[in-house]
């Protein structure tokens, strides 16, 4: 059977790209005894997640990997510290995440819990007619 050139482009025969990580415990498949993976939007939210928590130079080889999240957090709770987290967590996104498209971020500060809410919309770029949702709840630690 002789395929026509046009008809390799098609969507029935373009392949579907899948992203996958292993989840952040390290728990195994109970069926196959594997390392249990993270797929697609899970896979990008835990990155996402993983990143943001990260500071920058902590992690050997890779000093440029990481937010500098864990800084802004000492700093006083007010609308300008709020601005700033979400332009860390846009530009570690944009560096580090290249299997995400950032739509929105928006944080939330509560200033009597001494928390910000983050809340992060984003598409995978192998599927960007979806969109995925996730919250982040950031606090410093002492």
């Amino acid at each position: 059977m002789v395929i026509a050139a046009a008809d390799r482009f098609t969507i029935e025969n373009s392949k579907v790209r899948t992203f996958s990580d292993f989840l952040i415990g390290f728990d195994k498949n109970p069926m196959t005894g594997l390392l249990a993976l993270a797929h697609n939007e899970e896979a990008v939210k835990q990155s996402i997640k993983n990143l943001v928590l990260t500071q920058r130079t902590e992690r050997f080889y890779r000093a440029a990997t990481g937010s500098k999240i864990t800084s802004l957090l000492f700093d006083p709770i007010d609308n300008i510290t709020s601005l700033s987290v979400e332009n860390a967590i846009r530009e570690t996104i944009k560096n580090s995440e290249p299997r995400a498209k950032l739509i929105s971020v928006e944080v939330a500060a509560h200033v009597t819990s001494n928390l910000y809410v983050v809340s992060i919309v984003f598409s995978i770029v192998s599927s960007p007619d979806l969109t995925f949702n996730m919250s982040l709840i950031l606090r410093r630690v002492r």
